[in-house]
């Protein structure tokens, strides 16, 4: 999955996160951002020479029926 920046990937994932929101709603203003911060400083090992950020994910379904 590619994104155009860091701050693209936090965008998409504050919004996207629900349990992570969750966890963090009833927590202090700077507690959240350190852990957003966090998050973004991790996904900016994913930073190609660009700016872009990819990450490989790998998505396994399997069915089954009697």
């Amino acid at each position: 999955m590619d994104f155009l920046s860091v701050e693209a990937y936090s965008s998409m994932f504050r919004d996207t996160a629900a349990p992570i929101s969750a966890a963090l709603a009833d927590k202090p203003t700077d507690l959240r951002e350190k852990v957003l911060e966090a998050i973004a400083d991790a996904a900016g090992r994913y930073a190609t020479a660009d700016g872009t950020v990819r990450m490989e994910n790998e998505a396994i379904c399997v069915t089954g029926r009697r």
